[in-house]
C-alpha cells in the first residue's frame, strides 16, 4: 500500500476523538434515587445488554468514519510497479509518435493524428520531476525530434504543435532508435510508448531485421497505444511509368499506370492525368479488387521540363491518390557534327537542315541548332553546350578527346557515332573501349555485291510513329539500302543489335552509358559506302537517332519521400544552377558538386510529395518527382497474433500493454505505475458507515427511551 498524500494520515489522530467523549459520558452518569428492588424486578436486562452493545458499536463505527476518510484523502493506492519507488522513482519515458500520412484519417473521434497528439501530451502530464523524456516521430527517423528533454511544459507545447509527416518507416527502426536512447540513460524505471494506427505494414521486418535480437530487457516496459478503430477501404496510385523513349510536341505520351484496391467493393473510379497543373486526359477505371494495371496517353503541347500527376478521384486517405512523374520534351536541340571531313557530314547535315538551320530565328520553330567541326577542332569546343554530338570517324581525337566524350555521357549528353571514310579499325576500338563499347572486328568492303537490311526490331524506340500514318494506320514496311561497305560490329552485354544486316553484323546497334545513349551505326552516310542517304528511312531514322540519345530519361529519376540521392545535372561554368524550386513554392539557393564527370546535387530534403525543380535564371534544367511510398497504403490493421509474435521478438512479452481506447491512458498509467488509487471506494465505504452510524444510533435511542420509561 501506498499513500499519495501521506501528510494527511496525521489525521487519523481525530479517530481517538468517539473514544474520549465514549469515555467522557461515562464518567458524567447521574446518580438516580430509587427502588433498588422495584429497579431490579423491573429492568430487562437483555435490553439493557442490547443497548450497550450497540454503544460500543456506534463507538466502532464513528471511530472508523474518522479512519476511512482521513484514508480517502491520503489517496491510497494498490502497490504498482513502482512501489518500491514511491511516487518519486525516476523514468525515462520514450514516446513512439506515428505521423505517417495514414494517421492523417478520421473516425468518429475525430482525425487520428490529433487524437494521437493529445494521448502523447497525456503521457507528458502525468511525469515528474527527475523524469526525462524523448520522442520519437516515425516519418523523422534517423533524426529523433526530441531528446532526453526535462521541460515538459515545452515538449507538450511542441508536440501539439506537431504535423503528420510523409515518410513510412517500421516501428522496428523506431524500437532500434528506442533502444539505443535508453541504453545511455541511467534511470531505472524506462517506459516506452507506441502510439500508431496499427497498420500491419508498420510492423513489417526487412531482409535484415528477420528473427531480430530482443531489444529490451525485464526493465522495459512497452505500452501501445492503437489510435483508430476501423480498417479503412481504400484505393490507391502505386507507379506510373512513362513507356516513351523519345518526346517530342504534339505527339502522344504514354502512360503505364499500377492502381490497387485493398478493399472488396468492385466499382469504377475517374482517374485523370494532370500535366502543369491542367488536366489533360481522364478514363473510367474498374476498381476490382488487387492490382489494376492500365494504359493513358495525353498529347503534351508545350516542350521544356514538365511535371505532372496521375490522380484517382478521392476516398478517406486522399495522398495515396496521386503519383507523380516528370519529363523532358526538347523545345530546341543543340548538335555538335564532328568530323574526320565535311564529306563525311553533308548528307545529316542536309536532313536535319531540313528542320531548322542556324540561319532561322527560334521563334520560327527551329528544332535542331548545328555546329559541324571538323575532329582536329573538336579540343577547343565546349561540349558542355550540347545535347548530342554527331560523331563521323575517331581521326585525330586523343585520349584527352575520348575522355572528354566519356564525361559528356556522364553528365547527361547522348552521342551517335559513324564510321569515317578516312578512319581506320585500331583507332575505332580505342575510341569504344574508352565508352564501354565492344570493338570492331574488321571491314565488309563489297565490290560485285551488297548487304541488305535482314531483320528489324520494329518495338524500338527509333521506330516509335515512324509507320504510323495521320489516320493512326500502320505500315511497317523499310526499303533496305545496298550496303558496298560497313564495318562489323560486335554485341556486347551493353549493346542490342536494332538493325541487322544480311551478314549477320548489326547495321545499328543501340549501347547503353550509365544512364545516356550511344548509337553506333555501320556505315558512313555517303554514296561511297551505301545508297543510304536517298532511301526514305534515312530522314526519319536521321531526326529520330537525335531525339533519343538527347533525351535525358527524366521519367526514370522519381524518388520516394525520404530518399538520398545524387542528381546529375547538366550545366556550364559560365552558367551555373541557382535555385532549388520545392512543391510547396518555396525557393533555395544551393550549390553543386563538380567532378571530372559533370555537375551533380547531393539531394536529400524530399519530405514531401510533389515536383521539384532545379532553375538556373529562371529556368528550369532538371525536374525530379518524389511520391509517396506505397506501403501504407493497405490500411488493414495486424491481428491480435500477430502484434504478440511481433512484440515477443523486441521484449518479453509479460513487459508489454495493450491499450485500445486512447482515452483512458492516463488514468492506466497512473494505475500501472503507482497502483490502483482506493479513495472512491474508502469514500463510499465511509458514506456506508454513516448511513449505518445514523440508523444505529435512533435506534438506540428510541429503546433507551423506552426502557426508562417502562421501569
Amino acid at each position: 500500500m501506498t499513500f499519495l498524500n501521506p501528510l494527511i494520515l496525521f489525521g487519523l489522530m481525530a479517530a481517538s476523538i468517539p473514544v474520549i467523549l465514549h469515555l467522557l459520558n461515562l464518567r458524567k452518569l447521574r446518580k438516580i434515587e430509587f427502588s433498588s428492588l422495584y429497579f431490579l424486578k423491573e429492568l430487562q436486562k437483555n435490553k439493557i445488554r442490547k443497548i450497550k452493545i450497540r454503544q460500543i458499536l456506534l463507538l466502532i463505527i464513528r471511530t472508523l468514519i474518522v479512519a476511512f476518510l482521513v484514508f480517502s484523502f491520503s489517496r491510497p493506492v494498490m502497490k504498482g510497479y513502482l512501489s518500491g519507488f514511491g511516487s518519486h522513482a525516476k523514468t525515462s519515458v520514450v514516446i513512439i509518435l506515428d505521423d505517417s500520412y495514414s494517421m492523417m484519417r478520421d473516425d468518429e473521434n475525430g482525425n487520428y493524428f490529433k487524437q494521437a497528439k493529445e494521448s502523447a501530451a497525456g503521457i507528458i502530464d502525468i511525469m515528474e520531476e527527475g523524469d526525462d523524456l524523448t520522442i520519437i516521430r516515425t516519418s523523422q527517423l534517423p533524426e529523433v525530434a526530441l531528446r532526453n528533454s526535462q521541460n515538459f511544459g515545452a515538449a507538450k507545447k511542441e508536440l501539439l504543435n506537431y504535423k503528420s509527416g510523409f515518410k513510412f518507416n517500421t516501428l522496428f527502426t523506431a524500437l532500434n532508435s528506442a533502444s539505443q536512447i535508453l541504453t545511455e540513460t541511467k534511470n531505472y524505471n524506462k517506459e516506452i510508448y507506441i502510439i500508431t494506427d496499427n497498420q500491419k505494414a508498420n510492423y513489417k521486418l526487412s531482409g535484415d531485421d528477420k528473427n531480430p535480437a530482443p531489444l529490451f530487457d525485464e526493465k522495459v516496459r512497452l505500452y501501445l497505444v492503437d489510435i483508430g478503430s476501423k480498417n479503412s477501404i481504400n484505393n490507391s496510385v502505386e507507379n506510373v511509368e512513362v513507356l516513351n523513349k523519345i518526346f517530342e510536341k504534339d505527339n502522344p505520351v504514354n502512360l503505364k499506370v499500377t492502381l490497387k484496391n485493398y478493399g472488396n467493393d468492385t466499382k469504377d473510379a475517374l482517374m485523370s492525368v494532370y500535366l502543369s497543373g491542367k488536366r489533360v486526359s481522364q478514363k473510367n477505371v474498374n476498381m476490382v479488387n488487387g492490382s489494376i494495371v492500365t494504359e493513358i496517353s495525353f498529347v503534351p503541347h508545350n516542350g521544356g521540363y514538365l511535371g505532372g500527376y496521375v490522380e484517382l478521384e478521392d476516398d478517406e486517405l486522399p495522398l495515396d491518390n496521386r503519383r507523380y512523374f516528370s519529363l523532358f520534351i526538347p523545345e530546341q536541340l543543340n548538335i555538335l557534327l564532328s568530323g574526320d571531313d565535311e564529306s563525311d557530314y553533308m548528307f545529316p547535315k542536309i536532313a536535319l537542315s531540313s528542320f531548322g538551320t542556324d540561319s532561322l530565328n527560334k521563334t520560327t520553330g527551329e528544332i535542331f541548332k548545328l555546329t559541324a567541326k571538323r575532329n582536329s577542332a573538336f579540343v577547343s569546343t565546349n561540349l558542355s553546350s550540347f545535347d548530342a554530338i554527331m560523331l563521323f570517324g575517331a581521326g585525330n581525337l586523343s585520349s584527352g578527346d575520348f575522355e572528354r566524350i566519356k564525361s559528356f555521357l556522364l553528365g547527361g549528353g547522348g552521342v551517335i557515332f559513324f564510321p569515317s571514310n578516312k578512319g581506320d579499325i585500331s583507332t575505332i576500338n580505342n575510341f569504344f573501349n574508352s565508352i564501354g563499347v565492344s570493338g570492331v572486328s574488321g571491314f565488309s568492303d563489297l565490290n560485285s555485291s551488297f548487304l541488305s537490311f535482314s531483320k528489324i526490331d520494329y518495338d524500338h524506340p527509333l521506330f516509335q510513329g515512324i509507320f504510323e500514318n495521320k489516320f493512326g494506320m500502320v505500315n511497317r514496311q523499310i526499303e533496305s539500302p545496298q550496303i558496298l561497305k560497313s564495318v562489323n560490329l560486335n554485341i556486347n552485354r551493353n549493346s542490342v543489335s536494332v538493325i541487322s544486316l544480311s551478314n549477320s553484323y548489326p547495321f545499328l546497334m543501340d549501347c547503353d552509358f550509365g544512364n545516356s545513349k550511344v548509337l553506333v551505326y555501320s556505315v558512313n552516310p555517303s554514296l561511297e559506302w551505301s545508297d543510304y542517304p536517298f532511301k526514305g528511312l534515312f530522314i526519319p531514322l536521321t531526326y529520330k537517332s537525335i531525339f533519343y540519345v538527347a533525351n535525358r530519361f527524366e521519367s526514370g529519376s522519381a524518388l520516394l519521400v525520404g530518399e538520398k540521392a545524387d542528381i546529375g545535372i547538366k550545366t556550364s561554368n559560365n552558367d551555373p544552377i541557382t535555385k532549388l524550386i520545392y512543391p510547396d513554392g518555396e525557393e533555395e539557393k544551393i550549390s553543386l558538386n563538380q567532378t571530372p564527370s559533370g555537375y551533380y546535387y547531393n539531394f536529400s530534403n524530399t519530405n514531401s510529395p510533389g515536383i521539384y525543380s532545379f532553375s538556373n535564371s529562371n529556368k528550369i534544367v532538371k525536374t525530379i518527382p518524389v511520391n509517396l511510398s506505397a506501403d501504407e497504403s493497405d490500411m488493414e490493421k495486424i491481428s491480435t497474433s500477430g502484434l504478440d509474435e511481433f512484440m515477443n521478438s523486441v521484449s518479453p512479452l509479460s513487459q508489454y500493454k495493450y491499450l485500445d481506447k486512447a482515452s483512458d491512458i492516463t488514468s492506466f498509467l497512473q494505475e500501472a505505475r503507482y497502483g490502483v488509487e482506493l479513495w472512491k471506494e474508502l469514500l463510499i465505504i465511509t458514506l456506508i458507515l454513516i448511513l449505518m452510524e445514523m440508523f444505529i444510533a435512533r435506534d438506540s435511542k428510541k429503546e433507551l427511551t423506552e426502557a426508562l420509561i417502562n421501569k
